[in-house]
């Protein structure tokens, strides 16, 4: 069965704004807001939670924005499936375990991958799958020494634990609304510094015949000969919303 959770804003209510027990998907995690998760008698403070209770089958979290929780997105694994991390804000994730994609150390074969994410503002970034073109700002970890395969990321700050290629450091030139990222200075190191096109762009085309190759704002990617590193590709000025095209996963 497929299941599509889009385009909702939760938030303080006790232990998780998702909790996927024995699904055999794929499950669509799309557009949502999801903020004020913190550690509870019940709850580590996770905003998605992947529990380890029957068999799973893949998930795929794209374009949401998560901040104000004491985990991001926590995995563990029964079947392992394909957790798919793409196009995400992080921000603000500073209170309990502070990680915005956690180490789980359940996580078995599961495949995770983190492609085109923003951090800005966490403790720990991303602590564990494969890590690519992401912008990251964390005051303690960055990459953590579980990332299995680490390419084209910005590190603005936080350590990196394990052998990466093709990075760069410094500011990333974000443009801020706040605490919430709206997209990338004209000037940004981090546009048309990508590695462009990820098989999981070409998998998720395959399986549901749409193109996610896209920012949270809808911009097709990319916009100039090459795609930007983060959640925004660069446009020269933002446009008004996501495009309502990327709602209709599921027909």
């Amino acid at each position: 069965m497929r299941v599509y959770i889009g385009r909702n804003e939760l938030h303080d209510d006790e232990e998780n704004a998702i909790d996927m027990k024995e699904f055999v998907g794929p499950v669509i995690i799309s557009q949502n807001k999801m903020y004020g998760y913190l550690p509870s008698s019940g709850s580590n403070g996770d905003a998605i939670r992947g529990n380890d209770e029957g068999v799973q089958g893949d998930v795929w979290i794209l374009f949401n924005d998560i901040w104000g929780s004491s985990l991001g997105i926590e995995m563990f694994s029964a079947a392992a499936p394909n957790i798919y991390i793409i196009g995400n804000e992080f921000h603000d994730i500073t209170t309990g375990d502070a990680r915005a994609i956690s180490n789980s150390p359940d996580l078995g074969a599961a495949i995770v991958r983190v492609l085109y994410n923003t951090f800005i503002n966490v403790t720990t970034a991303i602590g564990t799958g494969e890590a690519k073109n992401n912008i990251i700002q964390a005051t303690s970890i960055a990459i953590g020494a579980s990332v299995v395969g680490c390419n084209s990321n910005h590190v603005q700050q936080g350590s990196i634990n394990v052998s990466c290629v093709n990075g760069a450091s410094g500011d990333p030139l974000l443009t801020l609304s706040g605490v919430h990222v709206t997209g990338l200075q004209a000037t940004s190191p981090a546009i048309g510094t990508a590695l462009g096109n990820h098989t999981a762009f070409d998998t998720f085309e395959t399986a549901f015949g749409l193109d996610i190759r896209k920012d949270r704002n809808g911009v097709s990617r990319p916009q100039g000969a090459q795609w930007d590193k983060g959640c925004y590709e660069f446009v020269g000025a933002a446009p008004s919303g996501i495009a309502e095209s990327l709602l209709l996963f599921i027909s």
